[in-house]
């Protein structure tokens, strides 16, 4: 029972630090659309862009390791 109860908290801290990461990228998400939308013309700053698609997709990887 004893390392059951561990297995749950072990778990537990996981499922933490995933929806820490998901939280994460839905506030660079959203930073990322302000700066777009405050943009002159809606011009997407496309090094930004570029920066942050990777930045998710590493994050990506991690969340599913």
């Amino acid at each position: 029972l004893h390392s059951f109860v561990n297995h749950l908290k072990d778990m537990d801290r996981e499922i933490q630090e995933k929806q820490t990461k998901i939280e994460y990228v839905r506030t660079c998400a959203n930073y990322l659309l302000s700066k777009t939308v405050d943009a002159r013309d809606l011009t997407i700053n496309m090094n930004e862009l570029t920066k942050f698609c990777q930045q998710l997709r590493e994050l990506t990887k991690r969340i599913n390791k």
